[in-house]
């Protein structure tokens, strides 16, 4: 056994000697003790006493929660050899990667003796902390330690001989044991160790065989629950996410520490799951916001103003008009009004005033009576001015209104009394009125084009819906809910974003979606070029292409150097052919 004298400790551990390298050389110690009195001494620790800085409460009981099942493994194998708490008067110890204590148990004079140099529960015992020990050197260096008596950095412990060796789950370092106790066994230093080892090796060998058995229960749980949005082991290791999480970072294998977690808008939290009456893992599953909003969840701040905007109205009785361009979704921010308002009991109904004719939007809007006209119901209609009572109305294209639908709407909204044609008799009505247009309401108004009157009862809330082209940062989040809606979940979907982002999308979220359902359609596995990706977006484009000699021939020089004057990546992210591109270097005189 290598040993070290106290007048030799006391010489290296003094402060007015900078270096201890020259003691060293001449102490019989091992290179692991040597190097780890080195790096405490460079680090400052206090040689003569314990910081008693003891975790507690709350903290400490989520540490000992996370390793619960180490704890009771640990527990469960020292019960095994009791017989050792009278032959060396063992203190065994359980602590975490940190060095956080999480477990004692032992002969009750040992418990006594580690309590007055803070060696108990909640207490750090590495190598920062007290120096040089046995669970410090394994946590260092994952093997097996033994640090008797004055080999100890720390004063405090020099009457303690310490075993230590990690605990494995998988491969992988997950705690240390430690055996700790004043007295040696009759038959030396060894036999302990082995000991230590051997409970060390039992807790690993069952820790593995649990974890996976837990395993094999997750993956039957992702097998049979293919669409939740993301299953976490009991470490928080991501073991399956979806497209939309896998876009924004959420990849598998890393790790969710958080309770909850926040993608861009979206908030998942994180939930227990149970599998035979056993934890094996957790879920992350959405949380409804307090507003209620069927869209993709949003990045760009103009649309996050929007959305704010609509909660804000939505609680409210106000008309609300919403202005954005064809298949901006505007429907769906109506639906969020309307999912969000006190009408929200009631029913939404939704009229495209733009669809119909004058004398048909009349009696769609306003009913009948039985026999009012050639072909009516025999029942006659209630329109949907009074099928709105109690809910919402949503007028889309209300700038369509001719001038005199215009007027009997204006007179519905000021006495809130509804005349069915044909009939003599008027009906109540009480709804919630949301409008949206694609054109410019005040400048149809200077134009007379649209009653002053109306705009006036009708332009109270209002909210501006910016196009697909100002959001670009949303193409991410779009596409994720169209493959998440079609379960459709390529590796390659990713890589589309940023041949999607050089397009202006002149019909907005409809016309990505029809593009979305071209690739679906054409590529639903194999990997569509960037070739194929512009001309899927060209075949609905109502974009034409004017480029000019000049532009082009900038357009090709760019596209070249961009490649480093590879012909087949240049006409593959042109959108050409290789034959084409040659012409065109031609044509433009562009040598190669």
């Amino acid at each position: 056994m290598k040993v070290v004298t106290k007048a030799q400790w006391q010489m290296f551990v003094d402060p007015q000697k900078s270096s201890g390298l020259g003691l060293l050389n001449e102490v019989d110690l091992p290179n692991a003790i040597k190097n780890s009195w080195l790096r405490s001494k460079k680090q400052r620790v206090d040689p003569y006493r314990v910081e008693n800085k003891l975790l507690k409460g709350r903290a400490l009981q989520q540490k000992i929660q996370r390793n619960e099942v180490i704890v009771q493994l640990f527990k469960s194998e020292i019960e095994r050899f009791a017989r050792y708490h009278t032959m060396v008067e063992p203190l065994f110890v359980l602590t975490d990667l940190d060095g956080v204590i999480l477990y004692r148990a032992g002969h009750h004079t040992m418990l006594d003796s580690a309590n007055q140099i803070a060696f108990r529960e909640g207490n750090r015992w590495n190598e920062a902390t007290v120096g040089t020990n046995a669970i410090a050197l394994a946590l260092m260096d994952n093997r097996s330690s033994c640090v008797l008596g004055l080999q100890h950095y720390n004063l405090t412990s020099h009457a303690w001989n310490c075993w230590a060796t990690p605990i494995f789950d998988r491969g992988e370092p997950v705690a240390v044991i430690d055996l700790s106790s004043q007295r040696l066994p009759e038959n030396g230093i060894g036999e302990l160790m082995t000991f230590v080892e051997l409970i060390g090796e039992n807790i690993s060998l069952k820790l593995t065989q649990y974890a996976l058995a837990k395993d094999q229960l997750l993956f039957q749980y992702v097998a049979e629950n293919p669409r939740v949005a993301a299953v976490l082991d009991q470490t928080g290791r991501v073991v399956k996410a979806d497209l939309n999480l896998r876009l924004c970072g959420v990849k598998t294998g890393s790790q969710v520490t958080a309770d909850a977690l926040q993608v861009e808008t979206q908030i998942y939290q994180k939930q227990a799951l149970i599998k035979e009456g056993q934890l094996i893992g957790y879920t992350l599953q959405t949380v409804e916001p307090q507003f209620i909003y069927r869209g993709v969840a949003t990045q760009n701040d103009q649309m996050k103003q929007t959305l704010q905007d609509a909660n804000a109205l939505a609680k409210s009785d106000l008309p609300v008009h919403i202005h954005g361009e064809t298949g901006a979704g505007k429907e769906s921010l109506a639906c969020a009004i309307h999912e969000n308002s006190a009408f929200a009991k009631g029913p939404l109904i939704a009229v495209n005033c733009g669809a119909l004719s004058e004398q048909l939007l009349e009696s769609e809007l306003f009913g009948y009576a039985a026999g009012a006209f050639t072909d009516a119901k025999k029942s006659g209609y209630p329109g949907k001015l009074i099928q709105a009572d109690g809910g919402t109305l949503f007028l889309d294209e209300i700038d369509s209104m001719s001038f005199r639908m215009q007027q009997l709407l204006l007179r519905v909204l000021e006495e809130k009394k509804v005349t069915p044609l044909g009939s003599e008799t008027a009906q109540e009505t009480n709804f919630r009125l949301v409008s949206a247009s694609n054109r410019d309401l005040k400048a149809l108004v200077r134009e007379g084009k649209f009653r002053k009157d109306l705009y006036y009862r009708i332009f109270v809330g209002v909210l501006e819906l910016p196009p697909l082209r100002d959001r670009k940062e949303d193409l991410t989040c779009l596409i994720a809910e169209f493959a998440k809606e079609k379960n459709w979940d390529p590796p390659w979907l990713s890589t589309v974003i940023p041949l999607f982002a050089e397009y202006d999308w002149e019909g907005n979220i409809r016309e990505l979606r029809n593009v979305l359902e071209r690739v679906l359609a054409f590529y639903p596995d194999n990997a569509p070029t960037a070739a194929d990706i512009r001309r899927l977006i060209q075949i609905g484009s109502l974009q034409l292409k004017t480029t000019t000699t000049n532009e082009e021939k900038s357009t090709l020089l760019h596209a070249l150097r961009k490649n480093q004057f590879r012909m087949a990546k240049t006409a593959e992210d042109l959108g050409i052919s290789r034959s084409t591109l040659y012409r065109k270097l031609k044509q433009y005189e562009i040598e190669i």
